[in-house]
């Protein structure tokens, strides 16, 4: 059992950043209705990576 970690510890992580996830894309939305960036919002939909990197820099200041 030493240097693994338990899969307790393996569900924790995939939980967390699925919500992560999440919460970053919903933070994109708001923030682009909020702003009225239109293009960003309708491109941050089709390529949902691009929207969850966008609320993250949110999030970070950027």
């Amino acid at each position: 059992m030493t240097g693994h970690y338990p899969a307790a510890y393996a569900a924790l992580f995939i939980v967390s950043f699925y919500l992560s996830v999440v919460a970053g894309f919903l933070t994109h939305i708001v923030a682009c209705i909020i702003d009225g960036r239109w293009g960003l919002l309708i491109l941050g939909t089709i390529i949902p990576p691009l929207g969850v990197l966008d609320g993250w820099a949110i999030w970070c200041g950027w």
